[in-house]
């Protein structure tokens, strides 16, 4: 009977998991259509686990809340494109490392473009931003309305846009 009962949990942990990957939608072009706090989630998840070149955009405004997960890591940089369609995010970020911002590593060909953020970082650690964290791509037509509360005296990393903006880096805007 145990043997049947932990079966039985290890089915429903599958099926739920199953059913997360599958609430990320993609349309008739091929772009992951991002209309909740979940779908932004999973987006998140998809380029964080190696889809680095996804397209997602935004069907609806969304309220990400105190979610952490952040678009793009220190082993897969964000080199697709990503459309808020005039869309809005709302976050509140309160991270433990440095690098805190909706993308978190943008590679050379990343896209981030018709996009409004809202919210707040609150941090004692290095590079917060609206947008991007770390960009070497580009960022066009995005509004970023994030205050950011830092607790390291004297520090110049936080950014409204991108805190580190390097060579071939484009924001127009």
């Amino acid at each position: 009977m145990r043997k049947r009962l932990q079966s039985l949990c290890l089915l429903a942990v599958m099926m739920v998991m199953g059913i997360s990957a599958w609430a990320l939608e993609k349309n008739s072009a091929g772009a992951y259509q991002i209309g909740t706090a979940e779908d932004l989630k999973a987006f998140a998840e998809l380029v964080n686990g190696g889809e680095i070149h996804a397209w997602g955009q935004l069907t609806a405004d969304i309220d990400y809340g105190t979610e952490q997960t952040m678009i793009g890591c220190e082993a897969n940089n964000f080199y697709g494109t990503f459309d808020g369609q005039g869309h809005t995010i709302k976050f509140n970020f309160y991270p433990e490392a440095d690098g805190s911002a909706l993308f978190r590593n943008v590679g050379a060909s990343g896209l981030i473009q018709n996009l409004h953020v809202i919210g707040t970082i609150m941090t004692n650690k290095k590079y917060g931003a609206g947008i991007a964290a770390w960009n070497r791509g580009v960022i066009r037509n995005c509004i970023s309305e994030v205050n950011i509360t830092s607790g390291i005296s004297g520090d110049a990393t936080h950014a409204g846009i991108a805190c580190v903006a390097y060579q071939g880096t484009f924001i127009t805007n």
